[in-house]
């Protein structure tokens, strides 16, 4: 039989420990590494940051097997078994790692690896062991926000466990395999969880999580919680207001076409507050290298802003060269045409020469006109429609779809 160790060198061992009880109920036939069970329960979520991609998160993961070596401590006892005699040390001890932690806090943030197990036996599962370790971490997550504001984001806790220990070299132990928490009825997140200022907790998996180039491993559990923005705050302050420009840029075609400088103004104004309300968004969003669904929006409010001053140009130079009767009026020939004169030398036409003309007539452009108009607010509807559509369409998050995931 191997030495025994003491509980602190098997506690430092940095490999799974398999003590000299287990190998000897093992001995001289293959040794079955216990598969182990995997919960979490969540007490608090809090300080997600949009810039670093981290999270505060307050748990408690429980790790639960069958160890049948315990049976050892009852070959020579009475009828009920003694739990007083079990030593870790001399048993069963997975050692596991939890992925993706930047920092701890608090004082019940042992090293994982020092939390002693302790026996649960019962008269299901009398060979019942259980590791229970409550800890609050600071963890990396990865943050898509090509969604912002409708966006949402996958918090993942992964837990890998490590091989177990070789006693010679001729010693090979496998992995150590997870399972969903059947002993503990599935994973739980508390109902004072939700600590997030904007954020909501939408659901929740969990799944035996291998590395894709080797599908069959089962020595990575991870837990994944989808947050959804509450996108209402950010709609107010942004997205309204852009729908407002987007409308009074309409008002431009109550000003005569020949008056270009007052439609003009009203671009050029409206222009100037959606830069000013870019930069103020800007300092909201954390810099990523490509648009969120929010920037979009605004750089369609941008375009429909340049195309409709290219267009009171385009209308304002047609009106200013039209044929037809110069005493045509309506709203958008309030007044006679000033004296017209060459488009590109700007001299006024010779004695018995044709004026220049373009060819539109008074009437047609004002048709053009309103059909500009028109055109523009069926843009300002589908944009609209489309941040909708947008907003409430599918989730984009990329939650693992494996066979294996436990909804919870």
């Amino acid at each position: 039989m191997p030495r025994r160790p003491s509980l602190l060198e098997a506690a430092n061992t940095h490999n799974t420990h398999l003590g000299p009880s287990f190998l000897q109920y093992y001995e001289n036939q293959k040794i079955l590494l216990p598969i182990c069970e995997v919960k979490y329960k969540i007490y608090n979520i809090r300080h997600l940051n949009d810039v670093d991609g981290t999270i505060d998160i307050d748990f408690v993961i429980m790790v639960d097997w069958e160890d049948p070596s315990l049976s050892l401590l009852d070959k020579n006892a009475s009828q009920k078994t003694n739990i007083d005699e079990y030593n870790p040390a001399d048993f069963f001890w997975p050692r596991f790692e939890l992925l993706n932690v930047e920092t701890n806090h608090g004082d019940n943030n042992t090293e994982i690896g020092m939390t002693l197990p302790k026996r649960k036996g019962s008269k299901a599962h009398p060979y019942r062991v259980s590791i229970t370790h409550h800890c609050i971490y600071t963890f990396h997550i990865a943050l898509d926000f090509r969604a912002f504001p409708n966006d949402e984001q996958v918090i993942g806790l992964s837990v890998k466990s490590r091989t177990a220990q070789r006693l010679s070299e001729d010693d090979e132990y496998g992995e150590i395999q997870f399972a969903h928490p059947i002993f503990r009825n599935g994973h739980e997140i508390t109902p004072t969880a939700d600590s997030l200022l904007e954020w909501d907790i939408s659901s929740m998996r969990a799944a035996i999580d291998p590395p894709a180039n080797q599908p069959g491993r089962k020595d990575s559990y991870t837990m994944q919680i989808l947050i959804e923005r509450d996108a209402k705050p950010i709609f107010w302050k942004a997205v309204f207001p852009c729908a407002c420009i987007d409308l009074l840029s309409l008002t431009a075609f109550g000003s005569p076409m020949t008056h270009l400088k007052d439609r003009e103004g009203t671009v050029i104004t409206l222009f100037l507050t959606v830069m000013a309300f870019k930069y103020v968004l800007n300092q909201k969003l954390p810099s990523v290298p490509y648009l969120t669904s929010i920037e979009k929006y605004v750089t369609v409010t941008f375009m429909a802003l340049l195309i409709e001053g290219l267009i009171f140009f385009v209308l304002h130079e047609l009106a200013m060269h039209a044929t037809g009767d110069a005493a045509y009026r309506s709203d958008q020939f309030p007044e006679a045409r000033p004296t017209q004169v060459n488009w590109f030398t700007g001299l006024p036409p010779k004695k018995n020469s044709t004026p220049t003309t373009t060819g539109a007539t008074n009437q047609q452009l004002h048709v053009l006109d309103k059909c500009a108009l028109v055109a523009f607010v069926v843009v300002f509807i589908l944009k609209n429609l489309w941040y909708f559509n947008l907003g409430c369409g599918t989730s984009t998050c990329t939650l693992n779809q494996n066979d294996n995931f436990l909804v919870t």
